[in-house]
This record gives structure tokens, C-alpha cells and sequence, in this order.
């Protein structure tokens, strides 16, 4: 099944989209799809969808989708979260509860308490999941539930407070990742006049700024 999917989707054209993407996203939703077909489904179909958009009818899928959100394999849901930004930056119309849920896995990223459970780059948890998250949430407005709102602004509160220049360049690769994409994520809620620690991530930024190293000021 693995080197089937990786076959459509390396050399597979416009007639194997059309005639197989229903059983692609079969394989995707099955209970009984083993981890690495799941997420070999979710990069294919993926493919598939940035080659021939008109072809998967995303919109109609929004429902199943979502619903792969909540899967607890973070290898699995890295893949998912992959497609529904492929979705999204067609059309996010039909992914908006995908918002919500986005930032209830970024809450359960920073403030699990069960870390030894997840996967840690350099001490980082899932710091490619927690940017392509931070990613999704750019497509919608501002969620209107009092809570999430909360919710949001803990989260990002926590990533402008904890992140640091380390000596590891690896480290800093993975956090700034994130950081930066937090706060693209605040100059997106700005943009819908909701001015959320938008102090605190100029005054973050303009530490990069006072560093010598140019690459640090570079970012900055």
C-alpha cells in the first residue's frame, strides 16, 4: 500500500487523481489503516491536491478532515495538518472548525504534563507540527469563543516567554521556527483588530535585533 501511494503520488498523472482518490481518502479515514499508510495517504493525496486541485473535492472532505484532527499519533496528525493547509491555501471554506482544534493540540503541545510521552527535537516538542499549526490558524478570523481566545493567547504568551538563543544551532533553528510563526500569528489577529501581545512580540523581536551575531539580527 505504501509504495502504491508513494507511486501515485511521485509519477501518477490526472487520470490516476481522478480514478483514485477516493480510494487514497478511504485509506486515509479507515480505522483499520495501519500509521504509516495514514500518513502515506494524507502526503499523497496532498500531492495530489497541489497537482490538480479541481480534482479532490476538499469540501466535501472538510468533515472527515477535521475529524483526523484528533488522532494521537503526532507522526499521523503532522500529515494531516500538511493536507489541510494544502486545502486551506485554496480555499479554507469549509475547514473552520479546524481552527479551533488547532489550537487545542498547539495547548496540548506546550502544557502537557505527560512530555516523556511526545516527540522532542533538542528538548522542542513536535516543533514542525507546532508550526504548521501556527500556520492554519493564519486562514481564519479570530475564534469568537471567549475560552479559545483564552486558550490562543496562552499559547502564544508561552512561546514569546520561553524561547531563547542557545548555543546549539540546532535548537535554535527549531524554536525560532516556531516563534517567528507566532508571531506572524499575532500580526495576522492585528490585522482583525485584535491587538494580542503585540508589545511583547516587538520588544521579543528587537532582543534578536540587539545581538551582534548577524544572523540573529538578520531575524530580528
Amino acid at each position: 500500500q505504501s509504495l502504491a501511494l508513494n507511486t501515485i503520488a511521485n509519477i501518477g498523472g490526472q487520470e490516476f487523481a481522478e480514478s483514485l482518490n477516493e480510494d487514497i481518502i478511504q485509506l486515509l479515514v479507515s480505522s483499520r489503516s495501519v500509521q504509516i499508510v495514514r500518513k502515506k495517504a494524507a502526503l499523497c493525496l496532498l500531492r495530489l491536491i497541489r497537482k490538480y486541485p479541481d480534482v479532490v473535492p476538499s469540501t466535501q472532505l472538510a468533515p472527515r478532515m477535521i475529524a483526523l484532527m484528533d488522532d494521537n499519533n503526532k507522526g499521523v496528525l503532522t500529515s494531516v495538518i500538511s493536507l489541510i493547509l494544502g486545502i486551506c491555501s485554496h480555499n479554507p471554506k469549509g475547514y473552520e472548525q479546524a481552527r479551533d482544534k488547532a489550537i487545542k493540540i498547539l495547548a496540548s503541545l506546550a502544557f502537557n504534563n505527560d512530555i516523556k510521552s511526545l516527540y522532542k527535537y533538542y528538548l522542542t516538542v513536535a516543533p514542525w507540527l507546532q508550526v504548521k499549526l501556527l500556520k492554519l490558524l493564519q486562514y481564519f478570523p479570530p475564534p469568537s469563543d471567549t475560552a479559545v481566545m483564552n486558550r490562543l493567547h496562552h499559547c502564544l504568551n508561552d512561546i514569546l516567554t520561553k524561547t531563547q538563543i542557545t548555543k546549539n544551532p540546532n535548537k535554535n533553528n527549531a524554536d525560532h521556527a516556531i516563534l517567528f510563526e507566532a508571531v506572524n500569528v499575532i500580526m495576522h489577529l492585528s490585522g482583525h483588530d485584535v491587538t494580542l501581545l503585540h508589545k511583547k512580540a516587538i520588544k521579543r523581536l528587537a532582543r534578536f535585533i540587539s545581538f551582534r551575531e548577524p544572523n540573529f539580527r538578520y531575524l530580528g
